[in-house]
């Protein structure tokens, strides 16, 4: 049941600004997948200034959920998310507009505090 890199490239590419998407193939050494053929995409940062990369990676996360919801191991996600509302959200299949709602409060009263303690602006 693959799941060709270039729609996934295709889908997740139009909304990640800053990146290229590269498919690959390649044979692990080690991993639950040691020794098998996998297909998969390689992210090239094309211009760090626009890439924001928690909205990359939770649309990444959300497109992997939706083509593979039994097999992608959403619950690993919280390790470097550390948003269950998020995470919640991902599972539901909401858009990420609703996603973003859940955190933008939290965000600005961040930067709002965090810009006291700035050196340069």
């Amino acid at each position: 049941n693959s799941y060709p890199a270039e729609l996934f490239m295709g889908d997740v590419g139009s909304l990640a600004l800053g990146v290229a998407f590269v498919p690959v193939r390649f044979t692990p050494k080690a991993s639950i997948h040691k020794e098998q053929a996998c297909r998969g995409v390689n992210i090239i940062v094309t211009h760090r200034h626009k890439i924001r990369p928690v909205v990359l990676g939770i649309e990444i996360a959300q497109k992997l959920h939706q083509m593979y919801p039994n097999k992608f191991p959403l619950d690993k996600v919280n390790r470097l998310l550390r948003h269950s509302p998020t995470l919640e959200a991902i599972d539901q299949g909401f858009p990420f507009p609703k996603i973003e709602a859940l955190w933008r409060e939290d965000l600005n009263r961040f930067m709002h505090r965090r810009s006291k303690f700035l050196l340069y602006k």
